[in-house]
């Protein structure tokens, strides 16, 4: 979350109910209510499973998104391809073609 706030200044990021023993239906993290983050941290933490349940738990307009991050590890971020297939878009046509 911290990295987030800082990647996002002025942008909401907040913990979900989950981490104060709320429903199952919270995000661990929501940013901009518009992302529904599922974060999983641990030895082996399986990413499908992770995003299979930011799936089941997404509210209405909201994406569904998994976090995953093994010990000693990097974070690894799944979502589904039509989804990165149009931010990928968007970044190449503004970044590489200049719109």
């Amino acid at each position: 979350m911290r990295h987030y706030r800082s990647l996002l200044p002025g942008v909401d990021v907040v913990r979900g109910y989950q981490s104060r023993g709320g429903g199952a239906e919270a995000p661990d993290v929501c940013i901009a209510d518009m992302v529904h983050v599922e974060a999983k941290r641990g030895r082996r933490p399986s990413p499908r499973a992770a995003y299979l349940q930011a799936a089941a738990d997404v509210q209405p307009g909201r994406v569904p998104v998994a976090i995953t991050r093994g010990d000693r590890e990097g974070a690894l971020v799944t979502m589904a391809q039509d989804l990165f297939d149009e931010m990928l878009t968007a970044w190449l046509a503004r970044v590489v073609l200049g719109e």
